[in-house]
């Protein structure tokens, strides 16, 4: 066996932890009856539940303890003398109710299980409050009444609630070998989905908006009991850039050594190639797969076998408990009232840059959380949270939009008017014309490159004059034969063509393709001073990959292009995957100037194969899984790990068949595409591809996560960063031609790129962590596949795709796609959706399932869309002036 050199420092890894879990109640028997599943809730003392609110029509009084004819009659509609309230009221015919489990940090749990009764007491004292502060968001924010077809219309509801506290987890095996359960501090709040209106009638709640607030609840939960603990003079720690916190003082190895039951998941979400804060759904569906195994509650005896294993860790329950309450003291002494105040009103500021950072608008609920996580350390009451949100829409640092699916919809000024200035820009570009280059010379081009009749009116549009043009083109139809054209035609008119697109690699490709200097968007931008432009006063712009530009880079774009007296023409195909910046430009643009179109698919060699990417995009998930599947091209493997090993499996055979076909393994995650890189790598080391020992690198991924990477001669790297001495940028693949080993255990390593060699040092491509931007080549997540046209593609399909994701996905190749679905991961997320288990082997239910994810869209708005509707829908001339004036006040003014 070759020996293993480590290179850098190991990645740091901090135990995570589900704050807000979510279910639907799909059986009261699962929480009331005498069977294993519902020991879990009733077993002990703190176990038995207590009802949060309730009602008398219901039978059921704040403050007492829950029983089990009460819990299941709610439940079931009805009212305490067993009458109907709602409409298909009874067992087997509605939803039953939501289960929201609020879970405190491990550290909490830690210094719950070591503590005395005094601080189990002030723990449970602190978490108490927070889960009546949660009552009370629920409450003040969200209208849980439903009404109207299809619950269209929303209203105030009085509902009844119970909680149900539980201070462990289910038993697993501890790094000491023990099993046990580690100490988990955990609430499920469970509603009847039952409440009444304010005019008296009942109705079933809207289960959806609870799910959807699921995440500023967990944030104003950890606020709630962060303050509580603080209030009781515990000491919290915030790490930067993070939203999670601890209790100053538990040490964290104990806190790691505690999170067996998390560890056992997280492998689970490793193999699956994904992790608790990517997937939380993914999550919860392995934590109810194993729901049903818990026996006990946390008795005396569990309490002293969670001291002992302390101690043997060297931190003796009397010391952790010391260093706590000492940590407390200080930070009491250090944090004053006047320090509290300046750092929650600094922290709160940045949260509406800070929104806008991705989105282009946001909701309530978002705004709730993000102030909620910049609140914790503070010491603010969570109460603060509404008011300091509601501050930032009176003082205008947050502007409301609107209303949409009974939500408010939010953005900042400066976004609103980035947007406006976008349109208004690519307005005037779309009415100004230049000398356009020769028609005659246009149509010879054409011919030459034997452009199809779609593809022929896009050239055209583009070399008509006009200052800007858009192209939407389909995955596939030969954009970049038609960008040959229009580069050949401005160019004979004396212009200079540049390119550009987010990625680099899209970039080159541009380059490569057209003979022409392209760059990444932001290196054009860098180069943006102020007042020297960045183009030339004849410069013709091609923009490909136009669908991820963010509004705010178009506009900085397409603003320089304006001053130069240039013309732009952007190329793209909304379809794909969305910006990662906020807005969506190409969509804002098409709305306000039109599009040429190509929509005929040249790329597949077979008409179905055409046909199956586009049916994805339009959401007809199920039809073309089922056009895969009648061509025996969707393989479903038991488990992460058999998934993965078919996957490399594959793209071993065909490489060994034909050696030339240049074949692509794309995944959803970064994670998932580590797994099979890793197993290829085994199939290389086996036909002794990879030569020498492997040298183990301190990593990061394009997301930023570490990891460590086995690097040996012959493997293929892809380098994530820009390194302008080494001629590489982000996307840039090498083969490992040598590494080498200094006296002084340094490494350097020689990788072949293209037909020159490179020589660098893992710290010369590193973050400011010490971490090699760098990764195998052998597989792509879809974000680096768009764009790339291969032979074959092998896609570990999964149902976090959305239907953008499977458009892509299914687009890239010229022959087969085939798709590897993980049936037992799949299955668990089925379960984890309905709280029912699913038949082994049922194929279709897990197309049928895996159909409906698959056709979800990703929405990518722009702060335009709820003003131009509300324009649209006003019903009088009056109310149309008065949404005018509307939109001049927050300075957007089509």
């Amino acid at each position: 066996m070759s020996r293993t050199r480590v290179v850098g420092r190991p990645p740091n890894r901090r135990p995570s932890f589900l704050v807000a879990s979510f279910a639907l109640i799909r059986s009261s028997a699962y929480y009331t009856r005498e069977s294993s599943a519902v020991r879990y809730y009733e077993v002990g003392a703190e176990a038995s539940g207590i009802w949060l609110r309730g009602h008398e029509r219901l039978g059921v009084t704040a403050g007492t303890a829950v029983r089990a004819p009460d819990f299941d009659r709610a439940c079931q509609g009805l009212d305490r003398m067993g009458r109907l309230l709602v409409r298909h009221a009874g067992a087997g015919k509605r939803t039953l109710g939501v289960d929201l489990t609020l879970s405190s940090p491990k550290s909490v749990s830690v210094a719950w299980a070591l503590g005395d009764a005094a601080m189990r007491e002030t723990i449970e004292a602190a978490e108490r409050e927070a889960v009546e502060a949660i009552i009370r968001l629920v409450e003040a924010e969200i209208p849980l009444a439903r009404r109207g077809r299809a619950g269209s219309r929303r209203e105030r509801a009085a509902f009844a609630v119970a909680a149900f506290t539980h201070s462990e987890a289910r038993p697993e095996r501890h790094a000491d070998g023990t099993v046990m359960p580690s100490p988990q501090r955990h609430h499920h709040l469970c509603w009847p989905n039952i409440g009444e209106r304010a005019d008296g009638t009942w109705g079933a709640l809207d289960t959806v908006a609870l799910r959807s607030w699921r995440n500023a609840i967990g944030s104003q939960y950890r606020l709630a009991v962060a303050t509580a603990l603080q209030q009781r003079g515990l000491a919290i720690e915030v790490p930067d850039n993070d939203w999670r916190w601890s209790v100053r003082g538990v040490p964290e190895a104990l806190c790691r050594f505690f999170s067996a039951r998390r560890a056992s998941i997280e492998e689970e979400l490793a193999e699956a190639g994904v992790t608790s804060g990517a997937a939380p759904a993914l999550a919860a569906a392995v934590t109810l797969a194993g729901r049903r195994d818990k026996q006990a509650v946390a008795g005396p005896d569990l309490i002293w076998q969670w001291k002992d294993a302390a101690a043997a860790l060297g931190h003796p329950a009397e010391a952790v408990l010391a260093d706590v309450r000492a940590a407390g003291r200080a930070a009491a002494a250090e944090l004053t009232t006047e320090r509290c105040e300046a750092l929650a009103t600094e922290r709160v500021a940045s949260v509406p840059a800070a929104l806008t950072g991705h989105s282009a608008t946001f909701e309530r609920r978002h705004l709730i959380e993000a102030v909620a996580n910049a609140l914790v350390g503070s010491r603010s009451d969570p109460a603060r949270t509404i008011e300091m949100a509601d501050a930032l829409v009176a003082d205008g640092r947050v502007a409301t939009l609107g209303e949409a699916r009974c939500e408010l919809v939010y953005s900042t000024p400066a976004m609103i008017a980035t947007e406006r200035r976008l349109v208004e820009v690519a307005r005037r570009l779309a009415g100004e014309r230049v000398a356009a280059p020769d028609p005659a010379l246009v149509t010879r081009l054409v011919a030459e490159q034997n452009l199809n009749a779609e593809q022929a009116a896009v050239a055209r549009a583009a070399t008509s004059g006009a200052r800007l043009t858009l192209v939407q083109g389909a995955a596939g139809t030969g954009k970049s034969t038609t960008l040959s054209a229009i580069t050949r035609a401005w160019q004979s008119e004396g212009y200079t063509v540049v390119g550009a697109a987010i990625a680099w690699r899209a970039a080159h490709g541009l380059r490569d393709d057209l003979g022409v200097a392209s760059r990444a968007i932001d290196s054009w931008l860098a180069r943006d001073g102020g007042e020297r432009p960045i183009f030339g006063p004849k410069t013709c712009l091609l923009v490909e990959e136009g669908g991820l530009q963010a509004s705010p880079q178009a506009l900085q774009l397409l603003r320089q292009v304006e001053r130069t007296g240039g013309v732009a023409v952007i190329v793209g195909d909304e379809n794909q995957l969305r910006p990662i910046g906020p807005g969506h430009a190409m969509r804002l643009i098409r709305e306000v100037v039109g599009a040429s179109e190509i929509a005929t698919v040249v790329r597949q060699r077979e008409a179905w194969a055409r046909e199956a990417p586009q049916a994805f995009a339009r959401g007809g998930a199920a039809a073309a899984l089922a056009t895969f599947d009648e061509r025996g091209l969707v393989h479903f493997h038991d488990g992460p790990r058999a998934t993965v090993e078919a996957v490399a499996a594959e793209w071993q055979r065909q490489r060994d068949a034909a050696p030339e076909r240049s074949v692509l393994v794309t995944a959803k995650t970064n994670a998932e595409v580590r797994a099979v890189s890793t197993a290829i790598r085994r199939h290389l080391r086996e036909r002794d591809m990879l030569r020498g020992p492997d040298v183990i690198a301190a990593a990061a991924d394009a997301s930023g996560n570490g990891y460590q990477l086995r690097l040996a001669e012959g493997d293929r790297v892809r380098f994530l960063v820009r390194q302008d001495a080494l001629g590489v940028i982000n996307g840039t693949e090498a083969e490992i031609a040598a590494i080498r080993e200094a006296a002084d255990g340094s490494v350097r390593i020689a990788a072949r790129v293209g037909e020159r060699t490179v020589e660098f040092a893992p710290a010369d491509v590193a973050d400011d962590q010490g971490r090699a931007k760098l990764a195998h080549a052998y597989a792509a997540t879809i974000f680096q596949a768009q764009g790339i046209t291969v032979d074959a593609t092998l896609v570990l399909l999964s149902a976090r795709f959305d239907r953008h994701d499977a458009y892509v996905a299914a687009s890239r190749a010229r022959g087969d796609t085939v798709l590897f679905v993980d049936s037992r991961t799949l299955d668990r997320e089925m379960a984890a959706d309905t709280l029912e288990l699913v038949q082994a082997g049922d194929r279709d239910a897990r197309l049928g399932f895996l159909a409906e994810r698959l056709a979800r869209a990703s929405a990518k708005t722009t702060t335009l869309d709820l003003l131009a509707a509300e324009l649209k829908t006003a019903a009088t001339e009056w109310d149309r002036s008065r949404a005018r004036e509307r939109r001049r006040e927050l300075g957007h003014e089509l």
